[in-house]
């Protein structure tokens, strides 16, 4: 994880694909839901909700099908438009946490955006 900021702009637009993306707090239980896939796990919390969650956010030890969450995260995924200018916060296997303009956050594919400068 990196935990400097940085500015990037959007070089391909994405929207989100998952409308309720799951929120989790340090010490949640999730529930193995799917498999891995490049750094990342899909989860169910307590309410139902589903999403991806990196394997370094949740505990390595568990049944199989449960696993405690070790920091807060939000799967939120941002909305971009090609040219849109973002400040991103930290890089999680092939993602950006970013905000924009607005003051929104969420994720953002590496792969859709430039570094422009560091803030």
């Amino acid at each position: 994880m990196i935990s400097d900021t940085w500015r990037v702009r959007v070089l391909k637009a994405d929207r989100p694909t998952n409308p309720d993306p799951l929120k989790m707090q340090a010490g949640d239980l999730l529930e193995i839901a799917g498999e891995e896939d490049d750094g990342w796990i899909w989860c169910r919390n307590r309410t139902g909700k589903e999403s991806w969650v990196p394997l370094s956010y949740m505990t390595a030890e568990g049944d199989g099908k449960a696993r405690t969450a070790l920091y807060d995260y939000d799967a939120t995924e941002l909305p971009v438009e090609v040219g849109d200018e973002l400040q991103a916060e930290r890089e999680e296997s092939g993602w950006l946490w970013c905000e924009n303009t607005q003051g929104k956050w969420g994720w953002v594919r590496v792969a859709n955006v430039e570094r422009i400068d560091q803030v």
